[in-house]
């Protein structure tokens, strides 16, 4: 498997959430840390945990740092309480990847997972699935 098909599907699992999440829920603007431990059938190694630090705020509560060689789109958002969740899909070259996940949000915490389903054309079909967990660290650029 490419790196590049890997940094993609980071990159779009990124793209958690949107704008009325925030507005729903009781979480506190600012700098947020996020781990995000991946299982993925059939790899013949285990995947190291990601943590990224990211700055969340009502108008941009995750950012969207999708590839710019994919097209994605958010088929379906829905906010119910203090939860997300959400249907994306994404389109390149390589193949789709389409992605279903859910995330809780307390003020200064978060808990989700995501069920991930790649078809490429280099390497067929793949799943994964994913556990998040998130703390906010304080102010945004501190």
């Amino acid at each position: 498997m490419k790196i590049g098909i890997w940094g993609g599907m980071i990159l779009v699992l990124l793209c958690l959430a949107t704008t009325p999440a925030f507005a729903a829920t009781e979480m506190q603007p600012g700098e947020w840390e996020m781990t995000m431990k991946t299982e993925m059938p059939g790899m013949p190694f285990p995947i190291p945990p990601m943590k990224y630090k990211m700055c969340l705020t009502p108008e941009k509560m995750v950012p969207q740092q999708q590839d710019p060689k994919q097209e994605c789109k958010m088929l379906e958002n829905k906010v119910v309480g203090s939860t997300v969740s959400w249907v994306m899909e994404c389109r390149d070259k390589q193949g789709v990847t389409r992605s279903e996940g859910s995330i809780t949000y307390q003020r200064e915490s978060m808990e989700g997972t995501i069920h991930t389903t790649i078809d490429s054309k280099q390497d067929g079909a793949m799943e994964m699935n994913q556990k998040l967990s998130g703390k906010r660290l304080g102010a945004c650029g501190k």
